[in-house]
C-alpha cells in the first residue's frame, strides 16, 4: 500500500480501477448478478452495493457530513459496540441485510451515482485538503485520533483498492 499519494495520481488510479471493475461488470451476463453467492450469502449484486455504499460514506464525509448515516448506519448503534476489530464486518452485515432485496438496475444505479458524487467531491476539494487527516473531514467525532493517515489514502483503499479486493470474489461467483 501507497504511503504517500496526491490527489492527481489517485485521480488517475481511481479511473483505472474502475475501468477493470465495469469491464467486469459489463461483461455480464444479466443472471450472473444473482445466480450465485458465497457461504456468506454475497452475490456479486451484493458485492457492488457494498462497494457504493462505503463510497457513498466518503462522499458524505468528503462533504464533512457523517459518514455512516449516510449509508444508514446509525452512529450510536455504532458507539455502542466500542471498537472492536470487526466493526467493518458488523457494519457490512447490516448493509448487506438492508440492501439484499435491491434489483441489479437499482444497484448498478447506485453504484454510478456514487461513484460520480465521489467525483464531484474530489474536484471540490484541494491536493493540501486531500492530505489532511480523517479529523479535519469529521470535526463531530473530534478529536477521535483516529488516524494521522491522509485521507486520500483512506479513499484510495476504499474505492480502486476494495474494487481490486473484491473483483476476485466476484470472479468466484461466475
Amino acid at each position: 500500500m501507497t504511503t504517500t499519494l496526491d490527489k492527481a495520481t489517485a485521480q488517475a488510479n481511481l479511473k483505472v480501477g474502475r475501468a477493470r471493475l465495469w469491464a467486469f461488470i459489463d461483461a455480464l451476463p444479466p443472471a450472473a448478478f444473482t445466480a450465485k453467492h458465497d457461504p456468506a450469502g454475497w452475490r456479486i449484486q451484493d458485492h457492488l452495493i457494498h462497494l457504493a455504499l462505503w463510497e457513498k460514506s466518503f462522499v458524505a464525509m468528503l462533504r464533512r457530513e457523517p459518514r455512516f448515516p449516510a449509508m444508514g448506519i446509525d452512529e450510536e448503534w455504532l458507539k455502542s459496540l466500542g471498537n472492536p476489530p470487526n466493526t467493518d464486518d458488523l457494519i457490512n452485515d447490516v448493509l448487506f441485510k438492508a440492501h439484499r432485496d435491491k434489483t441489479t438496475a437499482e444497484v448498478l444505479a447506485t453504484l454510478r451515482a456514487e461513484q460520480a458524487a465521489l467525483d464531484a467531491a474530489l474536484d471540490a476539494l484541494s491536493d493540501e485538503e486531500l492530505q489532511r487527516d480523517f479529523d479535519y473531514f469529521q470535526p463531530h467525532l473530534a478529536p477521535s485520533g483516529a488516524s494521522s493517515k491522509p485521507t486520500i489514502l483512506r479513499i484510495s483503499g476504499y474505492t480502486y483498492e476494495h474494487y481490486d479486493e473484491h473483483i476476485p470474489w466476484m470472479q468466484a461467483l461466475l
